[in-house]
C-alpha cells in the first residue's frame, strides 16, 4: 500500500503534463457541426477548431478556450446553409504560443511540459492536435 501511494505522490509531482486529449464531433441538426471537446489542457488554452472538406474544396474555422476541461466551436454552415454531403476532417490545435499567463505558467514557455501522442512540435515550441472525422449525408 505505501509503495502504491509513493508511487502517486511521485506521479502527481511530475513536472510535466500527460496529455490524452480527447475530441468528439456531434452533429444534432443536418449537416451544421457542432464541435465539443474534452481535455485535460488547463482552463484558458486556446484552441483553433479548423473543419475540411476531403476534396480540400471548402474549409471553416473557428476558435475555442477550454474551460472546466471542454472546450466548444460552432456551430459551422456554408456561408448559413447546411454542408454539402461529403467526407470532412475536423482538427482540433492548441498552439504553443498561449496568452493566457496561467496557461503559459501550467504548460511552460512554448508547452515545454507537454507530452503524449498528440503533442507536435510546431516550431514555435509542443503544440497539441487532434484530428477526427465525420460524413455529411
Amino acid at each position: 500500500m505505501r509503495a502504491v501511494l509513493l508511487a502517486l505522490a511521485i506521479l502527481a509531482s511530475s513536472p510535466t503534463l500527460a496529455l490524452e486529449a480527447r475530441m468528439k464531433v456531434e452533429i444534432d441538426r443536418p449537416a451544421r457541426p457542432l464541435v465539443v471537446g474534452e481535455t485535460n489542457l488547463p482552463d484558458g488554452t486556446e484552441m483553433l477548431i479548423t473543419i475540411r472538406r476531403s476534396d480540400r474544396r471548402m474549409m471553416g474555422q473557428g476558435k475555442a478556450t477550454v474551460i472546466r476541461g471542454r472546450f466548444q466551436a460552432g456551430r459551422f454552415s456554408l456561408q448559413g446553409a447546411d454542408y454539402l454531403a461529403g467526407a470532412y476532417t475536423v482538427e482540433a490545435y492548441a498552439p504553443a504560443t498561449q496568452e493566457d499567463p496561467r496557461v503559459k505558467r501550467a504548460l511552460g514557455a512554448g508547452n515545454e511540459k507537454l507530452s503524449g501522442p498528440l503533442v507536435k512540435d510546431d516550431g514555435y515550441g509542443k503544440a497539441v492536435q487532434q484530428i477526427a472525422s465525420f460524413e455529411v449525408r
